[in-house]
């Protein structure tokens, strides 16, 4: 079972990895993205929450896509044992990544108040890995609490 949640963490990685570079792509031809459902995706994707400490969103979701895609496909054709340092920083990393998405989420709802498609299933993503990363894991609450404050 440890396996398959393995191979479900790359599959939706590299989702997001495509999801965040379609993202990059059409900000960088600065075209309109195709935003299904009706969304405002470009009213969200050029807005002025769309970076943080200067660097693009999308930009940090592709590099924390695919650093999650890549640890967790080693580990599942087991070319190595992770060390738990490893699994507590991208543990750490879904974590935040899932808070993140939360905060921007909110911001969609309370600030700019419209919605982009492509940034909830990005936060649906993160959702789901953070869920996933938790169950490899095998963590109850308080030693998800415990790991997740040991690295801070």
């Amino acid at each position: 079972m440890i396996f398959i949640a393995k191979v479900l963490v790359v599959i939706f990685s590299l989702c997001g990895f495509f999801l965040a570079n379609y993202i990059r792509g059409t900000k960088k031809k600065a075209l309109a993205p195709v935003c299904p459902l009706n969304g405002s995706c470009e009213t969200v994707i050029y807005s002025r929450y769309s970076t943080l400490f200067g660097i693009s969103i999308e930009k940090i979701g592709i590099f924390y896509y695919a650093l999650v895609a890549i640890f967790y496909a080693i580990s599942a054709v087991g070319i190595f044992d992770p060390a738990p340092l490893f699994s507590n920083l991208i543990l750490g990393l879904t974590a935040a990544a899932f808070v993140f998405s939360i905060y921007l989420t909110v911001i969609q709802a309370v600030f700019l108040r419209h919605w982009c498609t492509w940034c909830l299933l990005s936060a649906g993503i993160c959702t789901i890995l953070f869920s996933l990363v938790v169950f490899i894991l095998e963590l109850s609450l308080s030693e998800l609490i415990s790991s997740v404050y040991s690295l801070f």
